[in-house]
């Protein structure tokens, strides 16, 4: 098992507890539930991103992050995260955090 991979178990429940409930518990509704649930959750970061890549760079062959969506105050404070290499398009979001002349 990979230590970068989240594994989720599905337990389940016994003839006796399904009787004890009164309530046929499907294991397919349940794992179903968790796979609607699973994208809004966030694990580390901040809710604004709406898509992480990691790329890895041809010529250094380091790994790159690249985040799609908002919040580049957060991201930049996220742990973890080298603020001074942080790039990002949205030439308003630049002014907003690191001025006019970042943003120019």
């Amino acid at each position: 098992m990979h230590k970068n991979r989240i594994r989720i178990y599905v337990r389940d429940y016994t003839e006796k507890e399904r009787r004890a409930s009164k309530t046929e518990i499907d294991v397919y509704m349940r794992v179903q539930a968790l796979k609607r649930a699973l994208p809004s959750i966030v694990v580390k970061g901040y809710p604004q991103a709406n898509r992480a890549v990691v790329k890895k760079d041809d010529k250094s062959g380091k790994n790159e992050l690249l985040v799609e969506g908002y919040g580049l105050k957060l991201c930049i404070n996220t742990e973890g995260i080298v603020g001074t290499h942080t790039k990002s398009n949205s030439i308003m979001e630049m002014r907003e955090v690191l001025g006019i002349e970042a943003a120019r």
